[in-house]
């Protein structure tokens, strides 16, 4: 069921992320982009999010949550972990701080030689662990809590939504839905608990899973992003009135018009994003193979890498004989990141080889699909990914080297007797996950709770 309600019929559903435009980058997408569609299919949506100016270093294009119909609330966060490491810089007791995404990332650390290194490293790791428990933005709970009671209580809503991370994001919602009686949508980019990958303690992990269960299991529907996750967040909360549903991240065609420009005559594979946890190195090597086999010249291919700078990319270029077919480009706003996608030979997605990795989607290749270039992806555990470029028709995952080397022989050949490299993808699967579709559904969860007898999905 679907609903076209406009005006005075809409109905009105509170959106909580922290992420939402200018904080965020493709943290925020989900939510922005659902609150574009949503009011397509009868829901208005309002954001409460954070205050404009309370994390500048993860600054994007304000102008992205700027949209017609769409109200945005802004609550303040006291950030006093970046203060904290701002002082601590000042004093020379760290020799720089720079705010960015990732506070205490392994990849943001030179080499640990020294003492001194040594030290700074294990107290970043010790600050990593328990600054952001359960996450490093709760000082932001007491006023989004306010500022968003303030809100429900002036205007009529029928629902809540919240999407994770950061956990603070549902427990401002999952409060607000105790006090106020409203159905809560519990929405999860990543499991919170069920997670391998964030270090914790036994006893982190023991009081975390605790929280999680007693705050999600007052929702009403649970929302994630992978048939694999979903089973995860089944077994963990037990049944929901509005069940679990599976929906994807997406792409926005919208995002797409305008953008001009040919593909390069140089055969260009091309990635965007962080490489936190991801691993070219299987991709340079075989490309090395190749020009040592001469299916193709040095001059004539090139990888290139555009988001946050990371210095084991640096350091894996420098361990090359071609460290030339590497382009390291560094930060860029998301409107040039489409355009250099749109004029790739190839796109580029790496998986990482943990087994959970076999359970995630990154929202990146939902990306990728918009910009309608094969996908090319290093997927050593399989799993989601694999199955979803089979079905869309988008592009290949290969599973190992030999895959790998022999799907990009057979491109370069292509591309050296056509000039391009065929796309392939199914349109009618593609646009499953085009925002606009994943807002239908969604809207259809929400009308399926104030509704009871409405269909809940589809």
């Amino acid at each position: 069921m679907t609903d076209s309600r406009t005006g005075a019929e809409e109905r009105k559903v509170l959106m909580v992320s922290y992420y939402y435009p200018p904080v965020g980058g493709t943290a925020s997408r989900r939510i922005t982009k659902l609150a574009k569609y949503l009011p397509e299919f009868g829901w208005s949506p309002t954001v409460l999010t954070v205050t404009r100016d309370s994390s500048y270093w993860l600054r994007g294009d304000a102008s992205e949550g700027e949209l017609p119909g769409v109200k945005v609330i802004r609550a303040p966060f006291p950030d006093l972990v970046n203060w904290g490491l701002y002082i601590l810089a000042k004093c020379f007791i760290l020799r720089s701080h720079r705010p960015r995404v990732e506070y205490f990332s392994v990849d943001m650390e030179t080499d640990a030689n020294g003492l001194q290194d040594r030290i700074v490293r294990w107290l970043k790791r010790w600050a990593n662990r328990w600054a952001s428990f359960p996450d490093r933005y709760f000082l932001w709970f007491p006023f989004a809590l306010a500022r968003g009671l303030l809100e429900l209580r002036s205007v009529p809503y029928e629902a809540i939504l919240s999407s994770y991370p950061p956990w603070t994001n549902h427990l401002v919602a999952g409060i607000l839905h105790r006090l106020t009686g409203l159905p809560w949508v519990a929405d999860f980019r990543d499991p919170w608990t069920q997670c391998p990958l964030w270090e914790r303690s036994k006893l982190q992990l023991w009081i975390e899973k605790k929280i999680e269960k007693r705050l999600v299991a007052g929702a009403s529907a649970i929302v994630t992003v992978t048939e694999p996750i979903l089973d995860m967040l089944k077994e963990f909360h037990g049944e929901k009135p509005g069940g679990f549903v599976c929906i994807t991240n997406g792409y926005d065609p919208g995002d797409f018009i305008g953008l001009t420009g040919g593909e390069l005559e140089r055969f260009t594979m091309t990635y965007t994003g962080s490489l936190s946890g991801r691993d070219p190195t299987a991709l340079a090597e075989v490309v090395e193979e190749l020009i040592a086999e001469g299916i193709i010249g040095p001059d004539d291919i090139r990888i290139r890498f555009y988001g946050l700078v990371n210095t084991a990319l640096e350091k894996l270029c420098q361990s090359l004989e071609h460290p030339e077919i590497i382009e390291i480009k560094g930060m860029v706003s998301n409107r040039e990141s489409l355009a250099r996608q749109k004029e790739s030979t190839a796109l580029l997605v790496f998986v990482g080889d943990h087994p959970y990795s076999a359970k995630v989607l990154t929202g990146k290749v939902f990306e990728y699909m918009g910009s309608k270039r094969p996908v090319l992806a290093w997927a050593p555990c399989g799993g989601t990914l694999v199955d979803l470029l089979d079905r869309t028709g988008a592009g290949f995952a290969a599973t190992d080297r030999g895959e790998l080397k022999d799907t990009l022989r057979q491109w370069i050949d292509e591309f050296q007797r056509t000039g391009r490299l065929s796309y392939g993808g199914v349109d009618v699967e593609i646009e499953r996950h085009s925002w606009k579709q994943l807002g239908r559904r969604y809207a259809n969860i929400l009308n399926g709770m104030a509704d009871p007898g409405a269909t809940k999905d589809g």
